[in-house]
């Protein structure tokens, strides 16, 4: 069987092989080698006969085991060998210890040996979607370890010697049966990135607020009732995305994370969002969705810098006028609540390319919606809306205007300029 192994020589020359044999005339030649996606279920022993190699690839193939001259490979930099059916690692990888980079994502492992501790030189471990319940205590020793990533495991805690890997800018713990992160999390003071979502987590800890560099934080799909105040110390936080949790509200100190592009906390329990809210100026996409809100705060109005407002699925009757200062907004879903009219101010919204207030009390829309120039989509369906504004046809942007089970019985002959017009959903 004709296989494709793609090569790079020393001379960065690069050549593709359609057999081992053919490939092993340039054995002292082969810096980095890629055999991914050739369904092989084994490789050959006279692997070890790469002497220069220092990557290695074997990504989706039918593996259940890897040879032991594997071991022989000490020029070795990166050995990849994810998407495969592996059950074991042999124990001479422990003598490749100039790797930096060791995946085995979607294998069968249980369980990872002791002696991964030794490759001290390791930067980046991947072992996510396989089925471990433990990590070995060595792994502590891995100074060095920039990227640990154990997603979709058996992980029912942390061990605290986590806490020693104090060079980690990731750490990637999703979708296990967490119940808690251990104290020593706070030690990691140079993480940038903590991915703990789709686990059974019902509190994060107060230490939490010593991760002063941490820019992304994923904890949605938890059972969280409360983030900690402590939270508003990360100053660098950038992503925030408390989703699918039980949070009633929202701690005050939320105000502090002047950085926030990000923040996502829908499908939750949400009646009120504190008007500290307002401080995040840099917040570009917010997501409040399938919540409590009866109201959202006039604070609002100084988010300047926000372009994606998504507050659907709640009880809001009004929304503040200061949501016109949202000059740089270009999405707005408000749809399934109890609006029964839209602010004038709406009409400054000049960037704005699609607006959903669908499934409301709506007896009409605003005259100041001529104004959006930039508007594009207009869905009003499921509401009262009796008649429409002629302004509506100076929206000369308008492409689609969705507005059945309403109560319209004619349109404005100004609809007749919209020449962009492409679909009238009614």
């Amino acid at each position: 069987m004709s296989i494709n192994l793609r090569c790079v020589l020393i001379d960065d020359s690069q050549r593709t092989f359609s057999s081992w044999e053919e490939l092993f005339e340039y054995k002292d030649n082969i810096k980095i080698l890629n055999c991914s996606l050739n369904k092989l279920s084994t490789l050959p022993e006279s692997i070890e006969n790469l002497m220069n190699l220092e990557q290695l690839n074997c990504d989706d193939n039918q593996l259940s085991t890897l040879p032991e001259s594997i071991g022989n490979l000490t020029n070795l930099k990166e050995l990849t060998c994810s998407y495969n059916q592996l059950s074991t690692l042999p124990e001479s990888i422990e003598n490749l210890t100039n790797l930096k980079e060791l995946s085995f994502e979607s294998n069968q492992l249980s369980t990872l040996p002791e002696w991964i501790g030794n490759l001290t030189n390791l930067e980046f471990l991947t072992c996510s979607y396989n089925q471990l319940h433990t990590l070995p205590e060595s792994i502590g020793n891995l100074m060095n370890l920039k990227e640990l990533d154990f997603e979709s495991n058996q992980f029912s805690t942390l061990p605290e010697w986590i806490g020693n890997l104090t060079n980690l800018n990731i750490l990637n713990c999703s979708d296990n049966p967490l119940r808690s992160l251990p104290e020593s999390i706070g030690n990691l003071t140079n993480l940038k990135e903590l991915i703990c979502c789709k686990n059974q987590l019902s509190t994060l800890p107060e230490i939490i607020g010593n991760l002063m560099n941490l820019k992304k934080l994923y904890c949605n799909n938890n059972q969280l009732s409360t983030l900690p105040e402590i939270i508003g110390n990360l100053m660098n936080l950038e992503h925030l995305n408390c989703d699918k949790n039980q949070l009633s509200t929202l701690p005050e100190s939320i105000g502090n994370l002047m950085n926030l592009k990000f923040l996502s906390c829908g499908n939750n329990q949400i009646s009120i969002l504190p008007e500290s809210i307002g401080n995040l100026t840099n917040l570009e996409c917010s997501h409040f969705d399938n919540n409590q809100l009866s109201t959202l705060p006039e604070s609002i109005g100084n988010l300047m810098n926000l372009e994606h407002l998504n507050c659907d699925k709640n009880q809001l009757s009004t929304l503040p006028e200061s949501i016109g200062n949202l000059m740089n907004l270009k999405f707005l879903s408000c749809g399934k609540n109890q609006l029964s009219t839209l602010p004038e101010s709406i009409g400054n919204l000049m960037n704005l390319n699609l607006l959903y207030c669908s499934n409301n009390q709506l007896s009409a829309l605003p005259e100041s919606i001529g104004n959006l120039t930039n508007l594009e989509y207009l869905n009003f369906n499921n509401n009262q809306v009796n008649t429409l504004p002629e302004s509506i046809g100076i929206i000369k942007n308008l492409k689609k205007i969705g507005y059945y089970n309403n109560q319209l019985s004619i349109l404005p002959e100004s609809i007749e300029n919209l020449k962009n017009l492409k679909k009238i959903l009614f």
